[in-house]
């Protein structure tokens, strides 16, 4: 996992001299709540406001800081009251947020005395204000977020323990401990809000969360406020900037688990930091692999990417479909991402005169085909729509040239034109199908591939007719039981992506083996021959009456 190399007094932000115009910024920490203790979880976000404020100084904001107890909803709404009758329409504006965000019943950022009922401040009720600030250009900073579903319990095993969401779930010892995947209403992300008249820079997408950990200087911070603070430099572009922060994000989170990709208004994306669009040259040219990956411009009438089920959190092994919705003509280009790698995922060709899409809606698996994912952890796919072959083809051929080599590969042509772009960032866990964590993967794992049973023999031949067209799974099925101790995490995961396919498929009961081992309850419904939900029931419950010390089962939710 990488580290930040930063001190305050060697910030690269913002070291110019001071203005004579007089900037403002509103500069808000939380990180203690009353009287919603709960939420009270955090603990970098009063350092995330006083560097933030200390960096906006050094660039002539004079700048007001709201910690904690005043960080009110009075006291932030009254704030932004008071600064939209001081502010000029040549200055410029900041507001910026450290602290929880939630979704539930409402998209909101929580300020200090907020409840579990409200109180909050909606992100219409936000965007209101700062429009009534007539400066000449407004930025709104959050680092916070609004979306808990990648959640630590629900990742792989092995997570960064020390980092935590800034994102208030009551409900969230419950999700941890067991992790179900949820199902969830995506809020509107930065870079699809369009020509708003306001710069929205926040933390992650609209299906993950915003993190806060312990960086290099021995404190806590957030994620996006410290890889923010550590690159952005005077008179530098969003977009440059941009590319750094999630770079320097990435690393920090690499191999952890988890996911965080901050987004901007595309709008903004060639502008200087802080100054309003038209104001720069056109974003450069992208170089490399990583940056046309990085890079984000959304614009969902043009492009939309959904995962069906919509979920922000898959168990591996899960059947899934992606739906590609093309508004306007283009060159389509979709990539997928797992370990630091980039594989093309359309055109299946690779050839740049496959890319050539009309407007449409694409929808993958076709023809019988499975989709789904099989490694632990954080999973992406991105989807880029380019106006020329010639920049579709660039991609698709450092590709098939580097056979998935790491994506800070260069570019053989340089892209000129920038892309409209719309991405999926997904936890992919180590839970069944609609149900549960296991309690011991592990032990699950060594019993069915060992098969010293028959029951366990039932099921290992399965999974071994599941495994079919599954390179990975049949590799699995062929060396399990040659193999002991502990197993590899490749294996964990082969092994859990075979086991959900088939319980997927057809009731896993085998009259012959298990008889009498399982309840009448589930041997009368297995003769029923039950399809969708039911089978994914019955298939769990059977696990789990075959493996009580391995499996969960469906009621350890509410026990």
């Amino acid at each position: 996992m990488g580290s930040y190399l930063r001190s305050l007094w060697a910030l690269p932000m913002f070291l110019v001299a001071a203005k004579a115009s007089a900037d403002q910024a509103l500069v808000v920490g939380i990180q203690e709540y009353r009287p919603l203790v709960a939420a009270s979880t955090l603990g970098g976000c009063v350092n995330d406001a006083n560097d933030m404020a200390a960096a906006l100084k050094k660039d002539g904001f004079t700048v007001k800081v709201l910690l904690n107890s005043d960080a009110s909803r009075t006291g932030i709404l009254g704030e932004l009251e008071r600064l939209s009758t001081v502010v000029k329409p040549d200055e410029r504006f900041v507001f910026y947020f450290a602290g929880h965000g939630r979704s539930d019943p409402h998209y909101a950022l929580m300020p200090s005395n907020c409840t579990k009922e409200g109180n909050d401040i909606t992100t219409e009720t936000l965007h209101e204000a700062v429009k009534k600030i007539p400066a000449r250009s407004r930025t709104v900073l959050l680092d916070s977020c609004f979306s808990g579903g990648m959640s630590a319990g629900e990742m792989a095993r092995g997570g960064a323990d020390d980092l935590k969401p800034r994102f208030f779930d009551p409900f969230s010892d419950r999700s941890i401990k067991f992790g179900p995947v949820k199902k969830t209403v995506p809020a509107p992300d930065a870079g699809a809000q369009g020509d708003s008249g306001v710069c929205y820079y926040v933390a992650a997408l609209s299906n993950e969360q915003a993190l806060e950990g312990t960086m290099s200087d021995g404190k806590r911070h957030g994620l996006f406020t410290y890889a923010l603070l550590s690159n952005l430099t005077p008179g530098e572009i969003w977009g440059d900037a941009h590319l750094g922060v999630k770079k320097s994000i990435g690393t920090k989170l690499q191999n952890s688990g988890r996911t965080q990709n901050p987004s901007i208004s595309a709008t903004y994306l060639g502008a200087p930091a802080f100054d309003p669009p038209g104001t720069a040259a056109k974003i450069p040219p992208t170089k490399t692999l990583e940056e046309a990956w990085n890079a984000d411009n959304p614009d969902p009438k043009k492009l939309q990417l959904k995962l069906i089920p919509e979920q922000d959190a898959v168990e591996a092994g899960r059947q899934i479909a992606l739906e590609i919705k093309v508004g306007t003509p283009g060159f389509l280009v979709v990539l997928g991402q797992v370990d630091g790698r980039i594989y093309p995922f359309f055109p299946a060709s690779g050839s740049a005169a496959d890319a050539s899409v009309g407007k449409k809606t694409i929808r993958f698996p076709e023809g019988g085909e499975r989709l789904f994912f099989d490694g632990f952890g954080a999973d992406h796919v991105k989807a880029m729509l380019f106006s020329s072959a010639a920049s579709a083809a660039s991609v698709l051929d450092a590709l098939k040239a580097a056979n998935g080599q790491p994506r800070d590969l260069v570019l053989a042509r340089a892209v000129n034109d920038v892309p409209v772009t719309a991405r999926l960032s997904m936890a992919v866990g180590d839970s069944l199908v609609g149900g549960l964590r296991l309690k011991d993967l592990d032990g699950l794992y060594q019993k069915i591939a060992g098969a010293a049973s028959p029951a366990e023999q039932a099921i290992l031949k399965k999974l071994s007719a599941a495994s079919n067209g599954y390179p990975r799974g049949r590799t699995w099925i062929a060396t399990a039981s040659t193999k002991k101790g502990e197993p590899t995490k490749a294996d964990r995961e082969a092994f859990l992506a075979l086991l959900n396919l088939a319980i997927q498929y057809d009731p896993l009961y085998d009259e012959a083996s298990m008889g009498e081992k399982v309840s009448k309850r589930l041997r009368d419904d297995a003769k029923k021959k039950p399809k969708g939900d039911k089978l994914l029931a019955l298939n769990r419950a059977l696990l789990a009456e075959l493996f009580p010390e391995e499996v969960n089962p469906d009621d350890a939710r509410d026990r």
